[in-house]
């Protein structure tokens, strides 16, 4: 008897903490985000040679192949950036860039990874 009162409130908790979130589990929740790990959101990079993005992603997807310049997150602050030539249509670069550079960046569909 006292084996189906624990199983039923293992179930009842279960069932209690389960919510309308949760529908779609995420089995890998509990391991830490680090740069090597996939990328959990992300958002389009508008290239600019003033302003800085308002987050360091850890990786630069391009859609369209061009050039891409940009600057180093931890370049000094005079720094006028590095342009990695010829990046192919649908590469993901490992470069965590605090500004993508309008000026020498002619890829397109340029998006950052978080």
């Amino acid at each position: 008897m006292l084996h189906r009162i624990l199983r039923a409130g293992v179930f009842a908790l279960a069932f209690v903490t389960a919510s309308a979130a949760d529908a779609q589990a995420d089995r890998f929740s509990g391991y830490g985000d680090t740069v090597q790990s996939p990328c959990r959101r992300w958002t389009t990079i508008t290239p600019s040679d003033s302003t800085d993005l308002t987050e360091v992603p850890k990786a630069i997807y391009v859609g369209g192949a061009g050039d891409v310049a940009m600057i180093g997150v931890d370049a000094p602050a005079a720094a006028t950036g590095v342009t990695w030539k010829a990046v192919p249509a649908a590469s993901l670069l490992p470069a965590r860039a605090r500004r993508v550079l309008a000026t020498g960046t002619t890829a397109t569909s340029i998006v950052g990874c978080f």
